[in-house]
């Protein structure tokens, strides 16, 4: 009598278990509609929450600090990469030290990535402006 596991299929791999094929979709329903949704929404809420209070009257001041701080920030977060591995290295995943340096590494790690897209972009619209040209330069290929 053979498993269903055991039997081959074309290629000669065996077909995915039925239940593996389940959670796949799962997953993927999960991250795109809920993972994706929260995502769009971090970065639309904290990109407009820069557009109204980090210099509000100067959209180039703001653009070239949210640049610079994103840029400056995402290179001390890479290079202190191992720093924080130690930091919040343990072998309880539950412990309070690496929930929080975990969360504190990723929300930050979150909003230099949008200083950093923010900065950029409005510097495109700056100094560019919106038309053919911001197209060409922003589609590359």
């Amino acid at each position: 009598m053979t498993d269903r596991y055991d039997e081959e299929g074309p290629g000669g791999r065996s077909p995915p278990p039925r239940d593996s094929v389940l959670a796949l979709l799962a997953d993927s329903a999960f991250s795109h509609l809920v993972i994706g949704s929260l995502t769009v929404l971090f970065w639309r809420g904290l990109w407009e929450f820069l557009n109204r209070n980090l210099t509000p009257d100067d959209p180039e001041l703001g653009a070239w600090i949210c640049f610079a701080a994103g840029n400056a920030g995402l290179v001390a977060l890479s290079l202190s990469q191992n720093l924080w591995k130690t930091y919040v290295t343990s072998r309880d995943v539950r412990s309070p030290r690496w929930i929080v340096g975990y969360h504190v590494y990723t929300y930050a790690l979150g909003a230099l990535n949008v200083l950093h897209w923010r900065g950029l972009w409005t510097l495109l619209d700056i100094y560019t402006g919106i038309g053919e040209l911001n197209c060409w330069i922003s589609t590359p290929g």
